[in-house]
């Protein structure tokens, strides 16, 4: 089976159900005929942090990274997120967060972009599902 890409894939939305815990970006690769459509589904997610969705954004990868990658590059947001209770009440630091997404068997990924959004999604699963 031919592994997918989300490489050049735009994104045409994205929803998020917190009932559900549930993250759906939804993608489009445009430059074949027929468009290949791509969702990321995201779910039992427990923090993410999306910024600079400008509305066209072209994809470079959604990839696994480690817990404690991105509580080392969004360090100041996990710490601005205590006075909100962001991601969630528990976090008091970075060692409860991390024990916190162990806890639930949690994995982390990166969403980057070579033109508008970016962020992290850690979440129980990750799939890619062509439409």
């Amino acid at each position: 089976m031919t592994e997918i890409s989300l490489h050049d894939n735009i994104v045409t939305g994205y929803t998020v159900s917190c009932e559900t815990r549930e993250i759906v970006l939804h993608t489009e690769f445009r430059d074949q005929e027929p468009t290949e459509k791509i969702d990321v589904i995201f779910r039992g997610v427990e923090a993410y942090h999306i910024r600079g969705d400008n509305m066209k954004s072209v994809l470079l990868d959604v990839y696994e990274c480690t817990i404690d990658q991105i509580l080392l590059d969004f360090n100041s947001e996990f710490e601005d997120g205590v006075r909100y209770a962001w991601p969630g009440p528990w976090n008091d630091s970075p060692k409860t967060c991390h024990e916190y997404f162990e806890k639930r068997e949690c994995k982390a990924w990166r969403i980057s972009s070579s033109y508008g959004m970016g962020g992290f999604v850690i979440a129980k699963t990750m799939e890619l599902k062509m439409l």
